[in-house]
């Protein structure tokens, strides 16, 4: 038999398993929105928003939902639902809704150290070899990510494993982190049996809790599960938090009277508590809401609260979305909503002041959960490191707003576009600012 005969046998297979998949896929009575005229994948990874846009107007604020084509998984369709559903979505169990899980590079090491502490323990925490690994996965997770989507059709993405560059340097990586992690988890493995016999041994730490959650369940954590786990939690501490804080660094930039009178607000809160503590961040309540509007008029995410239909699902208004639906909350669009914030096309840096001086105190901070303000989700699984990014993001602006000085290099005057590829959006990476320490 020939190879083309092969070949042609295996695409002509390929092709009937694609429609049988289709054809028993989930059916959803719901309105359909494509392009016109140029409709192919490459103009939903760089054209998105306007899509989105069309919908918003035309279902989300008349209360309805609409649906569009999910990049991810073609077979498996995207549904956009309106605020209206985010209780039932928030507070439906996992077992009905469940959820998909130069100057970026210093920010990533940054956030990368900081947070090793809490996550690797001070087994690992300074290790420059664990910092190199955690960077190199994070890069080649994103690259792989990205890459398989545009490469791989949905039903052949499993050969991706044997034969993609980036995502057999995944691998690697993974190899090597449990390879750090494997003498760390032993001696935790024996602490446990130290435990048993009356000793107390305690660890506060990400690899105490995912081995106790394993524990818990009588399941057997292996190295590799362990670097798993580990880069899981740890891409979304740092790979976030790392963007955000070059987004809010861009809006400063743009607005030298607000980085003037946070510089002054440092200042003044320092006098006043002596050091840095969680009490003394939180009054830095001018830099607070600065943060919380940046994320507001430049967050990351046009989508949030993913979630996939585990088993087939009805919202009390009767709207039905069968198992294997996605769904999401249009995030971008509701923080720019003007019906829910006014002047949303403009960048207020005490919006938030305002709001806890006049409405509630402890409400509208940088980590708080709101219907209007979606970018940390909402309910059980809103972002439970949104607290930690909040406080090390303003450590990290204490220390650069008054130990260095800096601008735009020569050309560039102010925040450039962001980075968009489908429903992801990012701050440019690209661009080299010009430090100095100042005297």
């Amino acid at each position: 038999m020939s190879v083309a005969l092969v070949s042609t046998v295996l695409v002509a297979a390929a092709a009937w398993l694609v429609l049988r998949v289709r054809a028993s896929g989930p059916k959803l009575d719901i309105p359909y929105l494509q392009f016109e005229g140029d409709n192919s994948l490459l103009r939903y990874l760089n054209d998105t928003r306007s899509l989105m846009r069309k919908g918003y107007a035309e279902y989300i604020k008349q209360g309805k939902p609409f649906s569009m084509l999910n990049h991810v998984d073609f077979l498996s369709p995207l549904v956009i639902l309106p605020p209206k559903y985010l209780e039932e979505v928030r507070s439906a169990p996992q077992t009905k809704l469940s959820f998909p899980l130069s100057l970026e590079k210093f920010l990533l090491n940054v956030f990368s150290r900081i947070t090793a502490r809490s996550l690797v323990g001070p087994e690992l925490c300074d290790s420059q070899e664990w910092q190199d690994i955690i960077l190199g996965f994070t890069n080649s997770a994103f690259k792989a990510s990205h890459g398989v989507r545009v490469r791989y059709h949905p039903w052949t993405r499993w050969l991706a494993k044997y034969f993609d560059g980036d995502v057999k340097d995944v691998y690697r990586y993974r190899k090597r982190a449990g390879n750090l992690l494997r003498p760390i988890l032993e001696a935790r493995k024996a602490e446990y049996k130290a435990r048993g016999k009356g000793e107390k041994v305690e660890h506060e730490d990400g690899i105490q809790w995912i081995l106790d959650a394993y524990h818990s369940t009588g399941s057997t954590l292996t190295p590799d599960k362990l670097a798993q786990d580990e880069f899981i939690i740890t891409i979304a501490s740092i790979h976030s938090s790392a963007a955000t804080a070059l987004s809010i660094l861009y809006d400063l930039m743009d607005r030298p009277e607000c980085l003037a009178e946070i510089q002054e607000e440092i200042s003044k809160v320092f006098m006043q508590y002596g050091s840095w503590t969680r009490q003394s961040l939180a009054a830095l309540r001018i830099m607070d809401s600065f943060m919380k509007e940046s994320q507001r008029v430049h967050t990351l995410q046009q989508l949030t609260l993913q979630r996939m239909v585990v088993e087939d699902f009805t919202f009390k208004d009767g709207l039905h979305l069968p198992a294997g639906t996605q769904m999401a909350m249009p995030n971008e669009l509701i923080s720019l909503d003007p019906d829910l914030h006014e002047n949303a096309e403009t960048f207020d840096a005490k919006r938030f002041l305002r709001k806890r001086e006049q409405i509630d105190p402890n409400k509208f901070h940088f980590a708080s959960i709101s219907e209007d303000m979606l970018p940390f989700g909402s309910g059980l699984h809103a972002c439970p490191g949104r607290f930690l990014a909040q406080d090390v993001m303003k450590l990290m602006f204490i220390r650069l707003l008054t130990r260095y000085e800096f601008k735009y290099p020569e050309g560039v005057e102010s925040r450039p576009a962001n980075i968009e590829r489908h429903h992801n959006i990012m701050p440019n990476t690209g661009l080299s600012l010009l430090f100095k320490e100042k005297n």
